[in-house]
């Protein structure tokens, strides 16, 4: 399986995000395509509703102002009628629409066609098209254009589209537009009649209608992009729990391997012991016999914290292990595991200085664990020392709190390992990777953890060669 995830996991990841990606920006691209397709839509039947109107309104200007006349004007029938007329040409011919009112009940709609022969002079004197500037349009046409301009614009912003748009004219197939047209126009129109009486008719021109169909796709982009960043968040997230339990079965194997190096050396040592008695009859050196007794105690006691380590370590598995909370002097403790421990400083050839508080630091805690809380933490300054060591410990109530603290002159921790060195089975890394000094990795942790259920907090200042300095602060009794 190690094989596995190591040669497959991590391209596997990529792979798939990769995809993803893909997938969403084709999906995007797709939906993209329909909604300007849906805005083109739009925009033609603006123009065309728009262009029906204006041409309503233009028969009015012409005199036509019976309302008879707009259920007609306004209807597809003759929209189309009036396109197909528009639209029609051929060689020779010429075109005509009027309007008028001959008598009080009766009015003309009148289509011509004009067909000249060629070389006439009716021929040559047909007016071809030409290019106009505004102020050449004659003046109802231009004022009804304006109107075509006002309402197709007012109609635009109704929908949210205020990209800048052009009309453009034709007459008789020839384009006579009245301002330049963009390079890449984002839409152009179809042809429309929007006066009746002036033999020409109008496109619009929109210069881009791109940002208004990213506008108009917000919501999908946004669900792409959260989609995309929850995808890389969970393969990230699964990553880092792979690498943390692979992280963690390693330092398992480190742990059982340091664990009985740490386990057999006390066994061995009290069975030397006891051995040394009785192969040289120390019980007639009582001195001597003393001596080694004292050797086997530590050795126990050494033993005996290491099984609590372990099992500590077990019970924190499975469920919170209950606490003893009792009323605590810390400094009675600090005393009680310095003396303890006055024979392994002095072999360590270690000054340890106590400094107490005139007060009692009282604390409801747990005294065996506390009592093992300081065994630890003095028990590495010693492991670690690299020069005849000098332990400072002070114990003082800063207001409502009770301050401890483990002041050494060993080698330091590096900051960045100031927070991970309280993780369960971590060392700090050595040159070579490899420990000149054995530990199991659970130390600190456990420190940390009883301190942390009696509501407590322990910090470390720390630099390479200047020692090191524990703080435990935990809740004064009151």
């Amino acid at each position: 399986m190690k094989w596995l995830s190591a040669k497959y996991a991590y391209p596997l990841v990529v792979i798939s995000v990769l995809v993803s990606i893909v997938l969403q920006i084709a999906w995007l691209r797709q939906l993209f395509t329909e909604q300007r397709a849906h805005v083109r839509d739009q925009i033609e039947q603006i123009v065309n509703n728009s262009a029906k109107e204006v041409s309503y309104e233009s028969a009015k200007y012409l005199g036509l102002k019976d309302t008879i006349y707009r259920r007609f004007l306004l209807s597809p029938e003759w929209i189309q009628l009036r396109q197909g007329f528009d639209g029609l040409g051929a060689p020779n011919m010429y075109k005509a629409f009027d309007m008028s009112d001959d008598s009080k009940d009766t009015t003309y709609i009148i289509f011509k066609f004009v067909f000249f022969r060629p070389g006439s002079e009716s021929s040559k004197r047909r007016k071809s098209g030409r290019y106009y500037s505004s102020p050449e349009i004659p003046g109802l046409d231009s004022m009804i254009l304006r109107m075509m301009d006002s309402t197709v614009r007012v109609r635009l912003q109704q929908i949210g589209l205020n990209s800048k748009f052009h009309i453009i004219l034709s007459d008789l197939g020839d384009k006579i537009g009245v301002a330049r047209d963009p390079d890449d126009p984002g839409y152009i129109s179809d042809l429309y009649t929007y006066n009746l009486e002036y033999r020409r008719r109008c496109q619009i021109q929109v210069e881009s209608i791109t940002g208004y169909v990213w506008y108009e796709m917000r919501y999908y982009v946004l669900s792409s992009l959260l989609m995309i960043v929850l995808t890389c968040a969970a393969f990230y997230f699964i990553i880092r729990l792979m690498r943390n339990q692979r992280l963690y079965a390693e330092a398992r194997v480190a742990f059982t391997s340091n664990m009985t190096h740490e386990l057999k050396t006390p066994i061995a040592t009290v069975a030397l012991a006891l051995e040394s008695i009785t192969r040289y009859d120390l019980v007639q050196q009582p001195q001597k016999l003393e001596e080694y007794l004292s050797i086997g105690r530590q050795e126990l006691q050494r033993l005996n914290l290491m099984i609590e380590k372990v099992l500590n370590l077990s019970r924190e598995q499975d469920v919170d292990y209950p606490l003893n909370r009792v009323l605590y002097d810390v400094q009675t403790g600090l005393q009680d595991v310095v003396r303890s421990m006055e024979l392994q400083l002095a072999n360590a050839g270690a000054v340890c200085k106590l400094e107490l508080s005139p007060e009692p630091c009282f604390v409801y805690g747990d005294p065996v664990h506390l009592t093992n809380v300081c065994y630890n933490l003095i028990e590495n300054a010693i492991k670690y020392a690299i020069a005849p060591l000098l332990l400072e410990i002070s114990c003082a109530v800063v207001h409502d709190r009770v301050v401890v603290h483990f002041k050494d002159n060993g080698p330091g921790i590096d900051k960045i390992y100031h927070d991970k060195i309280f993780d369960r089975f971590f060392r700090v890394p050595v040159k070579g990777d490899i420990h000149d000094v054995k530990g199991s990795g659970l130390g600190l942790n456990y420190v940390r953890s009883i301190v942390t259920r009696l509501n407590g907090t322990i910090t470390v200042k720390s630099e390479p060669g200047k020692g090191s300095d524990f703080m435990i602060s935990l809740p004064a009794a009151t």
